[in-house]
């Protein structure tokens, strides 16, 4: 899922994903041979996920996208949403951060990319 400007930097956005058991069927050889890799950089996961899993997985996937539908040949959420909310969205004290929101705010939403029901 991506319905944020900043979910369109990556074709997969760890934590708006998922899959059966079977999908990636190499996984645990995939983790492993991460393993030395792996830190605690913040967006370390969202990497693998994309230069280990999205290969393997594009074209078989089902997508939805509020900004980038085009790019990655995704639908438009199949429902319509609050203009100032998003799946994903990050809450700091039980706010939603407030840089998301100028980021959001000022964005622009294809019409592509837009529930047409």
């Amino acid at each position: 899922m991506r319905d944020h400007p900043s979910h369109s930097l990556y074709p997969i956005s760890a934590g708006l994903w998922g899959g059966t058991r079977d999908a990636v069927p190499e996984m645990e050889l995939l983790l492993r041979q991460r393993r030395t890799l792996m830190s605690n950089d913040f967006i370390i996961d969202t990497e693998f996920i994309n230069d280990a899993l999205w290969p393997r997985m594009r074209g078989r996937v089902l997508q939805h996208d509020s900004f980038s539908c085009m790019k990655y040949d995704a639908l438009p959420f199949p429902s319509r949403m609050d203009s100032e909310r998003f799946v994903g969205e990050v809450f700091i004290d039980g706010a939603p951060r407030q840089s998301d929101l100028v980021v959001l705010r000022s964005a622009h939403r294809p019409v592509e990319c837009m529930d047409r029901s």
